[in-house]
């Protein structure tokens, strides 16, 4: 344990020696008395102390005294503490500790000497707060090597520590916006609702008389799995990494509401890796007892693995509360469709042929009429298909012409945010985004950038869906 300096000059004072006897011939005894001045300014809570005075020395017992002592913290208190007995002899240590609860909260010391035959007073010794060490440090217990999946953390500051005082309590910050109050609990659990990257701050408090702080922060990573398949439906979703695009027409060769392109940041999302097919609307058709689309008994559109078209925004909306999804926003919807790339027109890249996706005509691969089987053009570069082509679909978004004037950058999404588990889709009525372009439509309709919308109650043989779904417990 490291002591704070006294910085205290003491002179070597003398005391008279008390005889037993008077007389030639008498024994010197060892012990004389003194006087030890004792300054306790520093010591800052009023109250009942026990104070601790120990001198030690070469070649002589240790002297240890005990009293309790009230203190009233002012500039100037100095309290004269007599002693009976001390050693005489030089090179003596001089000790003086103020304790509270066993706790040694305050200490002096300095070197003194005691001769016969002389004053036994010494000068003042100073107490201050003992020196110590206050080391935040916490462990983090996830469930793979600090990937966190699930969001779910449980720390532990048992490592943390004082030197002398201890650590009285903890407080933990999750870099989310939410944070614990102090505690003296050193374990602590938290939740994340997104996948990212934190920053957790330990702060611990020591239980000096007047507490000190100390933090310590450590990064972590929530990730989710890669890739899920989905209980109520069957299908499989890819995760969609957290990242930051240029939104809008960057060729300038889309419509006004296709600017201005803006700076967006996404959060990870899933996203179904197809879209929704009619065997797969099929089974939410049967588990509720919904309305069958249009076009439901029409052969052109009705085949197992062709998407679902005839929907509109309302029904795709049930479907994805029914699913445990959603529907994406316009953002994360476009985010999708680049696959990772910057810069480029379509999902696949500059160009666009029959060979890339099913859009008005017909040559190479695109050998339909209307809607083709899903998967039947390569995907993009997260591992999508039909992202552009085939059928338009519904994202959550408001249709707002003027939207990306005043975009925010995190997470946009026009108009009124939808709670689909709370069935807040069942009163809307403004119009509603479509993207990607679809079998009847002109190839420049299947650029990312190119933007659509109906009316929420609006169906046609060319708009479909697919879904997303936020990671998380």
């Amino acid at each position: 344990m490291q002591f704070t300096s006294v910085l205290i000059i003491l002179i070597y004072v003398s005391f008279t020696l008390c005889l037993l006897g008077c007389g030639e011939g008498d024994e010197v005894q060892d012990e004389i008395a003194a006087i030890i001045p004792v300054n306790f300014s520093n010591v800052k809570e009023a109250g009942e102390y026990v104070v601790r005075i120990t001198i030690t020395g070469p070649n002589v017992a240790t002297i240890t005294s005990e009293r309790n002592l009230s203190i009233k913290p002012t500039s100037q208190l100095v309290e004269e503490i007599a002693l009976s007995e001390v050693h005489f002899g030089p090179n003596q240590l001089v000790t003086v500790e103020v304790l509270k609860g066993g706790t040694v909260l305050y200490e002096g010391k300095a070197e003194v000497g005691f001769i016969r035959n002389s004053s036994n007073r010494t000068l003042e010794i100073a107490v201050n707060p003992p020196g110590h060490e206050l080391i935040a440090l916490f462990e983090v217990v996830a469930a793979d090597a600090g990937d966190l999946f699930g969001g779910q953390i449980t720390v532990d500051a048992s490592q943390s520590s004082d030197t002398h005082y201890g650590i009285s309590e903890v407080q933990w910050d999750w870099g989310d916006g939410q944070h614990t109050k102090f505690s003296e609990e050193i374990a602590a659990s938290h939740t994340y609702e997104r996948v990212g990257e934190y920053t957790i701050t330990l702060t611990v408090r020591n239980g000096a008389p007047s507490p000190t702080t100390m933090e310590k922060e450590k990064v972590i990573s929530v990730t989710a799995e890669p890739e899920i398949v989905s209980e109520s439906d069957g299908t499989t979703m890819l995760l969609i990494p957290t990242g930051t695009f240029e939104m809008g027409d960057s060729f300038g060769e889309g419509l006004p509401h296709e600017q201005p392109v803006h700076t967006v940041t996404v959060n990870a999302f899933y996203m179904d890796v197809t879209e929704v097919t009619n065997a797969v609307y099929q089974q939410f058709l049967d588990a509720t007892g919904y309305k069958a689309p249009d076009h439901w008994d029409d052969p052109a559109f009705n085949a197992p693995d062709q998407p679902v078209v005839g929907v509109a925004w309302l029904d795709a909306a049930a479907y994805a509360q029914w699913a445990g999804k959603r529907l994406p926003t316009e953002a994360e919807w476009e985010y999708a469709a680049r696959g990772g790339q910057a810069g480029i027109r379509y999902p696949w890249g500059d160009d666009i042929t029959h060979e890339d996706a099913n859009y008005k005509g017909k040559g190479g691969k695109d050998i339909w009429d209307g809607p083709a089987p899903v998967g039947s053009f390569a995907k993009n570069g997260y591992g999508l298909y039909d992202m552009g082509g085939n059928v338009w679909e519904w994202c959550t978004d408001e249709y707002d012409a003027k939207f990306y004037a005043v975009s925010q950058e995190n997470n946009p999404i026009a108009g009124k945010l939808i709670t689909f588990m709370n069935d807040d889709f069942a009163n809307v009525n403004t119009r509603r985004v479509t993207r990607g372009g679809s079998w009847s439509s002109a190839d420049n309709k299947l650029r990312i950038a190119s933007r659509n919308f109906f009316d929420p109650l609006a169906t046609s043989q060319t708009t479909g869906f697919r879904c997303a779904k936020t990671p998380g417990p």
